[in-house]
């Protein structure tokens, strides 16, 4: 399967709305089919066939064919497996210009990719987004150091980065892979970084999670 890696410096955030004369759905029927996958491929065919169905918020997903699980002005998710998303998320820019999120999620959030696209106002042409243009919208890098207290910090040269992911409201927030990881033993993450747009770029901000209550 052909993957589409995206650098944790190019990963999105708080949402906004989508401009009127544009859709996810419009995104789905322009984008090529591979743009879309999670352990399984969206061939054109597919493709088709979900843009010609009707949305059914009570569809079941058994890896049998893919479907559309959600659908608002502003954001599609796509489904084939019940454990496995490709969700389409929406920016509008104050030029007129769209800027697209497409996050493929696997198995639960094991494994995800992230990548970019802008959407032209004038001709609807779309045109992937390069890891120096989103920095220059704001999406800088996040480290793991940049998620804990002082106390937990890792040692300089020690802190790798964070992989970013759409929540429910089609927000970027940080998203460390934490999970069977030695290095974090002892460690809680303290801080919940997140991106907003707001029209013309992404601004960054960190906030304070709930301390975990001790254990006597």
């Amino acid at each position: 399967m052909k993957r589409f890696l995206v650098t944790v410096g190019t990963l999105i955030s708080l949402p906004c709305t989508a401009a009127a004369d544009y859709s996810p759905r419009d995104f789905l029927a322009a984008a090529p089919a591979k743009t879309f996958y999670t352990e399984d491929e969206m061939s054109e065919d597919e493709k088709q066939k979900v843009l010609r169905a009707p949305f059914d918020p009570g569809a079941n997903f058994t890896c049998e064919s893919w479907a559309i699980a959600k659908e608002s002005p502003s954001s599609l998710t796509l489904q084939i497996c019940p454990d496995s998303f490709v969700r389409i998320q929406l920016y509008r820019e104050a030029s007129g210009d769209t800027l697209v999120a497409v996050e493929s999620n696997r198995s639960s959030g094991r494994s995800m990719d992230l990548q970019f696209f802008q959407v032209s106002r004038e001709s609807n042409a779309l045109s992937e987004i390069a890891d120096e243009r989103l920095k220059d919208l704001g999406l800088d890098d996040v480290t793991e150091n940049d998620l804990l207290a002082e106390s937990d910090k890792f040692p300089p040269g020690g802190s790798e980065r964070v992989f970013l992911s759409l929540d429910e409201s089609g927000r970027l927030r940080t998203t460390p892979r934490t999970w069977n990881d030695p290095r974090w033993e002892g460690k809680t993450v303290a801080f919940d970084v997140t991106f907003a747009w707001n029209g013309s770029r992404f601004h960054r901000g960190a906030v304070p999670l709930p301390s975990k209550p001790s254990h006597l």
